[in-house]
């Protein structure tokens, strides 16, 4: 056992115990505190399942800690339909309708606002941006910049010295139909320059919510556009741990040169480089799994038993030959693009070739202001995302094979520490914070969104409880469900883990 696959485990296990530890902490605090204010009966607040390795009585209260970091539940008097119901002040079921609605919405509520305060912190102390340098490296057909050329370093703006791309943005974004006075350095020249911004026209053919932001941050930062984009050095600033670049043995601080004998200026050359390679095509092949290795016969079967022999794989990109600088030495690297995915805000997966690595990062701080209007899109696209993906799921356009359970939430939370340290581990909280407040509205027996859109709202038309018998038999039929679901993606996150399984198939099938 390898000290790197300790390393990684162990942040793992650590990062994972941190994300779902306070996305579950603060949900169930959002039912308890609700239920002490209307006086409901609270005989237990669980962090974790059982079995339980801390535990303190205080009041009726009972608070403990489970070994288990895969939820946890806070236990009132009357909520079990299992259990027979007294009629007590203190009892859930005794309250009116609107204060059981309200205590149990707090849980996922709880969870939205987490994610929205998590986002507002990182927007004001600055989003990541690669943008940093105050150096001109794309230009639209129909820019008013018409003086300008790619590689000018501006270095003043109405008489203002600019040292970041974002020192330049802020006036521009303010500088609508207004000349700015530009100072540029072309190659060894100083040039005078004139360019006027014009107003920044907000696309039609883009959903609502983005539109939304687009037109929040045209009034709180201005709309003006030169329709230009900053210049990124080629230097690598991050690499994924186990992604092709690093495996090829480039580092971080390297500089790209060229790809395939093709120079490369800025980073924008390394994508359309590697965006350009031909994906190959997914084929059915036998192949040798994991278990081969193991000793037992018997071990053997029941894996192939489980993991049939049959494997969906896509061949290896061709290879790419980089050429990069290091210190003052110059080296080629040998490497083979993998296929990765991202998610688009509709819902659908897109699959394209990467090497794993990202140019240097640099945070962009913000107002107050801003980074509130913002979070709270910012929030609403994350909710938006998860509702059109669900939606997705159900009437089958998407593979329930694209989930991640606890172990994909636990490779997610440990890759976002470990290339991006404390300020990626807090964007993915506030992203599974909000992923488990919506999640749990959803209608479904066992889920907070079964109480409340199921139950309530039946009891609250009708005037009377679903029966309990049927209250009992909807909340087991909804356990089977969920703890199926749950093995199957399970399952699915150890296939990706081990190799027996990819997304390859789910992606294929649904751009069918």
């Amino acid at each position: 056992m390898s000290l790197e696959f300790i390393y990684r485990f162990f942040t793992s296990f650590a990062s994972f115990v941190i994300v779902i530890g306070i996305a579950i902490l603060i949900h169930e605090f959002g039912h308890f505190i609700f239920a002490k204010k209307f006086g409901v009966k609270v005989f237990s607040f669980s962090l974790g399942f059982p079995p339980t390795i801390f535990k303190k009585q205080i009041g009726e209260t009972e608070y403990q800690i489970g070994l288990i970091p895969l939820g946890g539940y806070v236990k009132m008097s009357g909520e079990d339909p299992a259990e027979a119901r007294t009629g007590e002040i203190g009892e859930f079921s005794s309250k009116p309708v609107w204060q059981r609605a309200i205590i149990i919405i707090a849980g996922p509520l709880f969870n939205i606002i987490l994610g929205f305060v998590l986002a507002v912190g990182i927007i004001f102390f600055g989003l990541d941006s690669p943008g940093y340098l105050a150096k001109v490296g794309f230009i639209a057909e129909k820019t008013p910049a018409t003086e300008l050329q790619v590689g000018d370093v501006i270095e003043s703006a109405n008489g203002k010295s600019i040292q970041t791309w974002f020192d330049f943005e802020k006036i521009m974004s303010v500088s609508v139909n207004k000349p700015i006075a530009l100072k540029v350095r072309r190659d060894t020249q100083e040039l005078n320059l004139s360019v006027t911004p014009k107003h920044f026209e907000i696309p039609n053919d883009i959903d609502y919510v983005s539109k939304l932001q687009l037109e929040a941050d045209a009034r709180l930062l201005g709309s003006g556009t030169l329709e230009i984009a900053p210049w990124w050095n080629p230097v690598i600033g991050e690499m994924k741990e186990d992604g092709p670049a690093k495996k090829a043995g480039l580092m971080v601080g390297d500089t790209i040169l060229a790809i395939n004998d093709s120079p490369v200026m800025q980073w924008i050359d390394i994508t359309r480089s590697i965006r350009s390679i031909k994906i190959p095509p997914i084929r059915f092949v036998k192949k040798e799994r994991w278990w081969s290795d193991l000793n037992s016969p018997a071990t053997i079967k029941i894996c192939r038993f489980f993991w049939p022999d049959t494997a969906i794989v896509r061949d290896t990109a061709q290879a790419i030959n980089i050429l990069y600088q290091r210190g003052s030495e110059t080296g080629i690297a040998v490497a083979s693009p993998k296929i990765s995915f991202a998610q688009r805000s509709n819902g659908t997966i897109e699959s394209f070739p990467a090497i794993g690595i990202s140019p240097t990062m640099k945070p962009d701080p913000k107002g107050f202001t801003y980074s509130m209007v913002s979070a709270g899109f910012m929030t609403v696209k994350m909710g938006k995302l998860i509702l059109v993906t669900l939606h997705k799921l159900v009437t089958g356009k998407l593979s329930v094979k694209l989930l991640a359970g606890p172990v994909g939430i636990a490779q997610g939370s440990g890759s976002s520490f470990r290339e991006g340290g404390a300020k990626q581990l807090v964007y993915y909280l506030a992203l599974i914070s909000v992923n488990l407040g919506v999640v749990n509205l959803i209608p479904f027996p066992l889920l907070d969104g079964g109480w409340l859109f199921i139950f309530l709202l039946y009891e609250f038309f009708a005037k009377k409880p679903v029966p309990q018998k049927i209250q009992e038999r909807m909340m087991q039929a909804g356990l089977a469900a969920l703890l199926a679901l749950i093995v199957y993606i399970t399952y699915n996150d150890l296939g990706r883990a081990f190799g027996y399984q990819t997304v390859d198939e789910a992606v294929q099938s649904e751009s069918k």
